[in-house]
């Protein structure tokens, strides 16, 4: 059976002492916001950054529905073929910064995007956006990676914190990761929530921030990009279609 490095994290990496922080996101005077850049169909609206030659929903998504109105069923079972939203385990008044997870038939919408293709799809976005690619994602990386100003200490590829929210992340000791000094976070204003992950059994709110791309690895697992607590960096990883991770969109 297929293993993933993800599913093999969620099995080890869990650390009895880690707490977890509520501090309330913000904007560092840094970030090139964009506000009010974007509303979905049920009418929820959306900041933006500027990343880069890119721009990024500055939030999870959290609609209800496609952009033709088609609703996305709620459920607690997951489902490879069939398009589901997922509440992750949060109280109602989190829901706003956390969003919903949605597995992959929802993120892309029925699309059926080539392993090597660039094409746009809309997919869960509203009009003017799309899933981003795994490029893309890679992309948002290679760029954080070349500034000093979104690497903590002495290696580049400690951009972790420059994505993640200073809030809500379990806190750990290790010097650079996400979860140590969260306050310091956020030098994007990417806004990274911790809204973790579902798996059909189990949430690891607090501890993943999870995100799909529009690229497949085959039939059953497709890229995403991910932040845990304890790593300083954003790492890409391919998951399950069927698991329930957050949406962030990328302006066409």
């Amino acid at each position: 059976m297929k293993k993933t490095f993800l599913s093999i994290i969620l099995v080890t990496a869990i650390s009895a002492f880690c707490l977890t922080s509520c501090h309330k996101a913000s904007y560092p005077s840094t970030a090139e916001v964009i506000k009010d850049a974007v509303t979905d169909y049920d009418g929820n609206k959306y900041d933006a950054v500027k990343i880069g030659d890119q721009v990024w929903m500055a939030s999870n998504l959290k609609t209800k529905h496609f952009a033709n109105g088609t609703e996305i069923p709620e459920s607690k079972t997951t489902d490879l073929t069939s398009a589901m939203r997922y509440k992750p385990k949060c109280t109602n008044s989190q829901l706003p910064d956390f969003g919903f997870l949605y597995n992959w038939e929802a993120a892309v919408n029925g699309a059926k995007p080539s392993a090597n293709s660039n094409e746009k799809v809309q997919g869960v976005c509203p009009d003017g956006w799309h899933i981003p690619t795994l490029a893309e994602w890679k992309s948002l990386i290679s760029y954080l990676e070349s500034d000093k100003k979104y690497q903590s200490g002495d290696s580049c590829a400690n951009i972790g914190k420059a994505l993640a929210s200073q809030s809500n992340w379990k806190s750990c000791g290790t010097a650079h990761s996400v979860g140590n000094r969260p306050a310091s976070n956020n030098a994007t204003g990417f806004t990274a929530m911790p809204a973790g992950t579902y798996f059909g059994t189990s949430f690891s709110t607090g501890e993943y921030a999870y995100f799909w791309s529009a690229t497949p690895y085959d039939s059953t697992y497709a890229y995403g990009t991910y932040l845990f607590y304890r790593f300083t960096n954003a790492t890409t990883s391919f998951a399950n279609k069927g698991d329930g991770f957050s949406v962030r969109c990328v302006k066409d």
